[in-house]
């Protein structure tokens, strides 16, 4: 009797223990469209991407993995990286007062690492989960025009995170939704997503895919960030797929 009732205590335990430690990670292409300016903070007029640059459609690695602890005082965490690369040719334009020609060739490379510290409200209630937290974006953007030396500025930026998700029962698809928001003066960034997701229902390392779509808006002033030689107004929206697993 004994043992019987110490080996049911064991296993719920461990049951107990699978139940509150979780983690997930993922990555996949982010087919994207960007629009907008940027400007350097000496010049009069900004570059327009689709008119002076003729800036098309992109193919961006993203990656992300969370972790969810059972020690309810500490945040649980989770990492993003996205990575964008924009180049071509230019149809002529001005940057830092150096004039360049047509087909002047350029490269734009805007790189993300978002760590997210959050608290679950919901955890699974009802088959609801919503997240609240703050997310801390490690943003760097580095353009290079012609043979001029590369420009980088970086910054880090806190913003407001929130997520949430809805699981379809029985069916093994997710509904989910996240937003991350930051305004400040002249700048904000807001990044805007949503996914519907498939698990494929194995013991213990479950397979899934995800579909969604993130908008995402950067617009930082160097009146702002006083770091920044350069003033940006970047919108980024398009179809995302990826693969994950989930622990």
């Amino acid at each position: 009797m004994k043992k019987t009732l110490l080996l049911s205590i064991i296993l719920a335990s461990s049951i107990l223990r699978a139940d509150l430690i979780r983690a997930e990670m993922g990555g996949g292409i982010w087919s994207q469209r960007s629009s907008g300016t940027i400007k350097h903070k000496n010049d009069k007029y900004p570059i327009d991407l689709h008119d002076d640059l003729d800036v098309g459609i992109s193919q961006d690695i993203y990656l992300w993995a969370y972790l969810k602890h059972p020690v309810p005082i500490l945040p649980n965490i989770r990492l993003e990286y996205t990575n964008t690369i924009l180049d071509g040719s230019g149809s002529g334009f001005t940057y830092n007062g150096i004039s360049h020609s047509s087909k002047t060739k350029y490269e734009l490379d805007i790189t993300q690492l978002d760590a997210i510290a959050y608290y679950n409200i919901l955890d699974n209630l009802a088959w609801i989960t919503i997240d609240l937290g703050l997310d801390f974006n490690f943003l760097k953007q580095s353009y290079k025009f012609a043979s001029d030396p590369v420009a980088d500025d970086s910054i880090i930026v806190p913003l407001l995170y929130a997520r949430g998700r809805f699981e379809i029962p029985g069916t093994g698809f997710g509904l989910e939704s996240e937003m991350k928001y930051f305004t400040y003066a002249n700048s904000w960034l807001g990044d805007f997503r949503a996914k519907v997701d498939y698990t494929f229902d194995f013991s213990i390392i479950q397979p899934a895919l995800e579909l969604g779509y993130r908008y995402e808006n950067i617009k930082t002033s160097h009146n702002d960030f006083t770091s920044l030689r350069n003033d940006t107004d970047i919108i980024m929206s398009g179809v995302y797929l990826g693969a994950m697993l989930r622990f």
